[in-house]
């Protein structure tokens, strides 16, 4: 059973799965990216990805799919700036409203299609492993460039579909268990394309995280790390 979960996760490198999975999004898989979320490494890398793209006058910010808000809270911190959180899952906001009810950050719930704010709103705009659990996402980078001022940036994370083919046999190895809240995993050259359709430009890819086994003695080829990074900025016109 386990093989067969596994092989539908990877074919969701080639094919959207559209499978409802609102149920999904529950108090424990709250915890869970909380958990993700307060990781020292996993943070480390959000500092790296920040500091890479050198972001200029940032006076507000917006993380889309915040779920519990550790990750809005240390961005906050590290621009020293208020962020608003969005999510669609009211249990994530709920546990992000009570978990830090005396931060300066606002968290909202929304239904994921658009977001609750005027046309250039932020300054900055992140979303961390949340396009890969997005069925329109069409939609979901036009309300981001919609709510973003021109010429400011975004910033996406989200896992590599070259490093989910080359860990093919970490996957079997392990047996692991896939997140079914995932519905795609994108490569580089489709997330630029995305982001270029949907009106942003001077699009740059950096990648990070742990290397597949097979290509553990080739860390130069930064291609094949498990997390993709996207950075790019809304056009003037």
């Amino acid at each position: 059973m386990r093989l067969l979960d596994i092989f539908n996760d990877y074919l969701k490198i080639f094919f959207l799965n559209k499978k409802k999975i609102n149920h999904l999004y529950d108090f424990e898989y709250v915890k869970k990216i909380k958990t993700f979320s307060e990781d020292k490494k996993w943070k480390t890398e959000i500092k790296h990805c920040i500091q890479e793209i050198k972001l200029e006058s940032i006076k507000n910010g917006l993380d889309i799919g915040c779920n519990a808000g550790v990750g809005t809270e240390f961005v906050s911190k590290f621009l020293k700036v208020n962020m608003h959180g969005v999510d669609t899952s009211s249990v994530a906001i709920d546990y992000a409203n009570k978990y830090f009810k005396n931060s300066k950050n606002n968290y909202l719930h929304y239904k994921g299609d658009y977001l609750p704010f005027k046309d250039d709103s932020f300054d900055f705009v992140c979303s961390f492993h949340v396009i890969g659990h997005v069925l329109n996402s069409d939609n979901f980078i036009y309300e981001a460039k919609r709510v973003l001022k021109k010429k400011k940036k975004i910033l996406i994370i989200t896992p590599n579909a070259y490093y989910k083919i080359f860990a093919l046999l970490d996957s079997l190895i392990s047996l692991y268990k896939p997140d079914e809240t995932v519905v795609k995993y994108w490569f580089p050259k489709s997330l630029k394309s995305l982001l270029v359709k949907n009106g942003f430009d001077e699009v740059k890819t950096m990648f990070v995280g742990e290397m597949p086994t097979i290509l553990s003695f080739f860390n130069f080829l930064s291609i094949f790390r498990s997390r993709l990074v996207i950075t790019a900025r809304k056009k003037y016109k």
